[in-house]
């Protein structure tokens, strides 16, 4: 069985070829047509594999989901959410080149060089769902910051971490990124994510003041031994301190209070 789905996206409209065939999602594939595979689950050996997407039940494909279809097949950002004054979406190759005005910042290591970027928007979006975003100011389109969640060694919690541009810092724009990224957890990735932790430098007293009236608490007290956190200007072996935001009651696995 072969069919096309329409959805739009950005005011254009994408054709979606969906099929249990994977002659035709191959085909459509290698003519660059977005593609989705259909696929039996009690019978796993015959599911059309070599395409990027698979879902075993029609009645799952959402005009939403056949959006994020194509943004993934297309390279189209997705974007998360946004407040009064800002967007957050997923960066972009495009936005390489406005990631180097920021150069010399406390950025993600991850965007420490253009092809770990272009690898890390390949890979870390469509398998996680989540990760670094960009911050977007509404009013001028201009690429601000950097924002987002990342997973951790502790079962069921993410760390938190955001990066303003200097001329866009003291006017709130930290807060309400962080405040908009928990609500978006809270809503869409509360089934796995219950706890997010923010690591900042004891001399930060900014960040700390954010994270505190957000409704974070703080644990410990560490010594750093990396520049991997929002602010590297006190150096390596500078006090690290943690908090943490927990929606649910329940038992946390980190019992270190």
């Amino acid at each position: 069985m072969t069919k096309e789905l329409q959805v739009t996206v950005e005011n254009r409209t994408y054709s979606v070829v969906v099929s249990d065939q994977v002659e035709a999602l191959l085909a459509a594939k290698a003519a660059g047509r977005v593609v989705l595979g259909l696929w039996d689950s009690f019978h796993p050996e015959r599911a059309p594999f070599g395409v990027p997407y698979l879902i075993d039940c029609q009645e799952e494909i959402t005009e939403e989901y056949l959006e994020r279809i194509v943004r993934r097949q297309m390279g189209l950002p997705w974007r998360i959410t946004e407040t009064k004054r800002l967007i957050l979406r997923e960066f972009a190759p495009e936005d390489w080149d406005e990631l180097q005005e920021m150069a010399g910042e406390s950025q993600p290591e991850v965007f420490s060089d253009h092809l770990s970027f272009l690898a890390y928007l390949e890979h870390q979006y469509p398998f996680y769902e989540y990760g670094i975003w960009a911050i977007i100011q509404q009013d001028s389109g201009r690429l601000i910051g950097a924002a987002g969640i990342w997973d951790m060694e502790i079962p069921a919690a993410a760390e938190i971490g955001y990066w303003i541009h200097p001329s866009f810092r003291r006017r709130g724009y930290g807060q309400e990124a962080v405040q908009a990224i928990l609500q978006y957890v809270e809503e869409t990735l509360a089934d796995s994510i219950h706890s997010i932790y923010a690591k900042i430098r004891k001399g930060n007293l900014p960040s700390r003041k954010l994270v505190q009236r957000l409704g974070f608490r703080q644990l410990t007290e560490e010594k750093d031994g990396s520049c991997g956190v929002t602010d590297c200007s006190e150096g390596i072996g500078s006090t690290l301190l943690q908090y943490r935001f927990d929606w649910s009651s329940l038992p946390h696995p980190d019992s270190r209070e």
